[in-house]
């Protein structure tokens, strides 16, 4: 393998990669292999290492990146795109297919849970507050001033409780998804990142 088949590899196992941050890192390495003088893909891979060790360097550093961007902005965007990120580490690490296999079950299973868990707040949420409205409209049958009253002071307790509900799902949701990077990127620190 000459140094254009090694960087067509490094190339290849960067896919899923933004290409920014993938043609970063190609430039990188070849700007650094023609200055160094590296004479072939040999040289190359005793110096870097193997195109794949490569990988999963420049996917830990971006992973890095990542989060320290998200820690800045602190947006279900940028978790969204750490979470892949480190997915993607994950995935390029030496790692057995059975264990390899197990950890994307288990990562759906979570993924699955957080999201019913989350759902089922903004349904308590919503019903709620429907459930508040209904009250409010059930005051025109109340036969007394007492009862109007009453039944005013349940549906704005619904009503409150739902908007609560609602906002609990908002904040849920925020903390699920930090909590999903928080873990992704202890295991990728965990497998990927001392393999390089």
């Amino acid at each position: 393998m000459n140094k254009e088949q090694y960087m067509k590899e490094l190339d290849r196992c960067l896919k899923g990669l933004s290409a920014e941050d993938k043609e970063d890192a190609v430039q990188f390495y070849e700007d650094y292999i023609e200055e160094s003088g590296l004479g072939d893909s040999q040289q190359v891979e005793e110096t870097l290492g193997t195109p794949k060790e490569v990988a999963r360097k420049i996917l830990g550093d971006c992973v890095e990146k990542q989060i320290n961007r998200q820690s800045e902005n602190a947006g279900l965007k940028n978790s969204t795109k750490t979470v892949w990120l480190i997915l993607l580490g994950i995935l390029a690490s030496p790692v057995a297919f059975p264990l390899l296999l197990v950890a994307v079950i288990l990562y759906f299973c979570m993924v699955i849970v957080i999201c019913a868990v989350s759902f089922s707040v903004l349904a308590c949420g919503i019903a709620g507050g429907f459930s508040g409205i209904m009250v409010f409209v059930a005051t025109i049958w109340a036969a007394t001033a007492g009862q109007r009253l009453v039944m005013l002071g349940i549906g704005v307790i619904r009503i409150s409780l739902g908007i609560m509900f609602c906002l609990g799902f908002y904040q849920l949701s925020g903390m699920l998804v930090r909590l999903l990077v928080h873990i992704h990127r202890k295991i990728f620190n965990r497998y990927a990142g001392k393999k390089v």
